[in-house]
C-alpha cells in the first residue's frame, strides 16, 4: 500500500511540477502581464523565482514514484529509496493542494518501513 500512495503522490507532484512550468513561460512570455499591474503584486522576476523553486520541489516526485514503485517490486534497494521517498513527500508538504496526501504517504510509508515484517520481507527474496 506504501508503494501505490508514494506513486499517486509523486504523480500528483509531477503534475503540479508541470503546472509550474507553464506558469514560469506565462509570467516571462507576458502573458499575465495585466496581474503587474497592481503595485501591491511582487515584480515579475520575483514571481519566476518563486514558481522555478516550486517546479524544482515538485519535480522531486519522480523520486516519490522512483520509491513507489521499488517498494511495488521488492527491488534491493527498496526500504532505502522508500524512505527517501517518504522523506521527499513530507518535504513536498509546502504545495497547496496536495499536502495532505503528500503528508499522508510520507508518514505512512515512514511508519510502514520501520515495521519488523516489512524490513523482513524487503531483505528476503527477489522476484
Amino acid at each position: 500500500m506504501a508503494g501505490v500512495f508514494n506513486i499517486i503522490a509523486g504523480a500528483l507532484s509531477l503534475a503540479w511540477a508541470l503546472l509550474m512550468v507553464i506558469e514560469v513561460f506565462a509570467v516571462a512570455s507576458g502573458a499575465l502581464d495585466e496581474q503587474f499591474t497592481d503595485p501591491d503584486q511582487p515584480p515579475k522576476e520575483v514571481m519566476i523565482v518563486v514558481f522555478a523553486v516550486m517546479f524544482f520541489l515538485s519535480a522531486a516526485g519522480g523520486l516519490q514514484v522512483w520509491g513507489g514503485v521499488a517498494l511495488l517490486k521488492r527491488a534491493r534497494n527498496a526500504r532505502g529509496v522508500g524512505m527517501a521517498a517518504a522523506i521527499t513527500s513530507l518535504a513536498s508538504i509546502w504545495n497547496c493542494c496536495l499536502w495532505p496526501l503528500c503528508a499522508a504517504a510520507g508518514i505512512y510509508t515512514l511508519v510502514i518501513l520501520q515495521k519488523r515484517e516489512v524490513i523482513d520481507l524487503l531483505s528476503g527474496p527477489r522476484y
